[in-house]
């Protein structure tokens, strides 16, 4: 009872002095975002604060926690790289340069980080070279690779006032991602895990998961993998307003926290550090960025180039031309993975463009929410951000196959398995026995001849149309004008 009482009276002291006083030194601030995305600018109405303010908030937060004598570890949780038109930048290396300016202490590689594939995420390591620890330890390749040789690690290990932190990185194997690694792969994250726990746990006093794997994947890990203090998490896109608890094999509280996307929401706890005890979470917040007014100019000064240099792949005027007009909010919609209306504009945009029966699209793939108002190409591109490499500047083709409708039916009850949302256009029902056309975006072409034996058996003999999405996209929009809930 009495270290009981003694327990929750140093908690309290702690958040009195947290906030206004110098604080205990075994107190811990961590700091964390997620899914940032490149999305290096604010948006059109502001909801996503892009980096420029996002690093003054983080730097804010920070120095208040040094005036109490709190230490500082600022984690992003991965998936910082595709995901907008700055992008292509560079050939993806601005994502890579500007995260340099941003401050973390470790982030931990997302799959949208490495659709490039391993080469050219070598390529770009060996001219943007990561000033933060640059985390993986379930994500292997070829040791030719110097520069990925050079930066990857499994983890970190840190000491805060005597008491010894590690920080493992891990990050998804679905099969829809990994199979991008050439000459490299993503393990199991639990084997990579239990393979170093055993040394973590010996030379640290606490564990943490900086985790690529998604809310319910980090709730499985915590369940299964006793020896896990914290999981910082990401992939999900979601936004946990206070810890998420779960219990490990052996009855231990794990909190799992996640800060949603884009870097609207910082997370930001002070844990209680004392060696021998159960990791102790005093105070969590999900702080909004735009809270903050004013931004780095460093940062801001960083994306005008990046943006300068975006006009000199694509011309300033043609990507602000105008050719369409959204009545209502489009783009991906909540949770990430409900059909919007932007997804089933996009499956009707390359029915048309492919001529084929039917078409479709994963909702996943439409890029964040853009509030109503005018449509330019470059709105467009954000609204559907996907690219593998940069040897082409318009994105994803459209792909054509050919099925029987018995399989297709079997292909779309396997993408409700696997729980993919997809969009459709065109036929709604499905002859078992006669062959329809189909068009698909190339993610879904590529991905399913390695991942799965029954779309393998109706893509591998697909057509590349050599049609960019992007330029279906157009001109459906063209074609429809006003995008509203009725325009499907």
């Amino acid at each position: 009872m009495r270290k009981t009482f003694l327990r929750a009276a140093t908690t309290l002291i702690a958040i009195l002095l947290f906030e206004g006083k110098p604080c205990l030194a075994e107190f811990l601030q961590v700091v964390h975002t997620n899914d940032l995305h490149s999305l290096l600018e604010p948006s059109v109405d502001k909801t996503r604060p892009g980096y420029a303010r996002l690093k003054f908030a983080l730097d804010s937060l920070k120095l208040t926690a040094a005036s109490k004598g709190v230490r500082t570890l600022t984690l992003d949780a991965g998936d910082f790289a595709e995901g907008s038109p700055f992008y292509l930048v560079d050939g993806g290396a601005a994502a890579w340069q500007t995260l340099n300016l941003m401050g973390y202490d470790a982030v931990v590689i997302g799959n949208h980080d490495w659709l490039a594939g391993a080469s050219h995420l070598d390529k770009i390591l060996g001219s943007v070279a990561p000033n933060f620890a640059l985390l993986g330890a379930n994500f292997s390749f070829h040791s030719k690779f110097n520069n990925l040789s050079a930066y990857f690690r499994p983890y970190i290990e840190l000491t805060v006032n005597d008491v010894r932190i590690a920080v493992i990185g891990l990050t998804t194997d679905e099969p829809e991602f990994s199979w991008l690694i050439e000459e490299g792969s993503v393990s199991n994250p639990a084997y990579s895990l239990l393979k170093h726990l055993p040394y973590l746990r010996k030379n640290n006093d606490f564990v943490f998961v900086l985790s690529h794997l998604g809310k319910d994947a980090d709730i499985r890990l915590a369940q299964t993998v006793p020896g896990i203090d914290l999981v910082i998490g990401g992939h999900s896109h979601s936004l946990l307003k206070d810890p998420l608890y779960v219990y490990s094999p052996f009855g231990q509280k794990v909190p799992i926290v996640q800060s949603g996307e884009h870097g609207i929401y910082i997370g930001t706890m002070l844990i209680d550090l004392q060696r021998n005890k159960a990791l102790k979470i005093v105070k969590y917040d999900l702080i909004r960025t735009s809270k903050f007014e004013n931004q780095d100019q460093i940062v801001a000064k960083s994306v005008s180039e990046v943006r300068d240099r975006l006009y000199e792949i694509y011309t300033e005027e043609w990507l602000n031309e105008t050719v369409g007009y959204a009545e209502v909010p489009v783009g991906t919609v909540a949770d990430n993975d409900k059909v919007g209306i932007w997804s089933m504009l996009s499956a009707n945009a390359m029915r048309i463009a492919a001529g084929t029966d039917v078409a479709l699209d994963a909702a996943a793939f439409s890029g964040p929410e853009r509030a109503p108002g005018p449509l330019s190409r470059e709105a467009i591109f954000a609204l559907y951000p996907r690219v593998f490499g940069f040897d082409s500047h318009y994105g994803w083709t459209i792909w054509r196959a050919e099925a029987t409708g018995g399989l297709l039916k079997l292909a779309i009850d396997e993408s409700s398995r696997m729980g993919l949302s997809l969009s459709f256009s065109g036929i709604k029902k499905f002859d078992p026995s006669r062959n329809y056309s189909i068009a698909v975006p190339e993610g879904i072409g590529r991905a399913s001849i390695k991942m799965n034996p029954i779309f393998r058996t109706i893509l591998t003999n697909a057509k590349d149309t050599g049609v960019p999405i992007w330029t279906a996209l157009e001109k459906e929009v063209r074609r429809v004008g006003a995008i509203n809930y009725d325009s499907y």
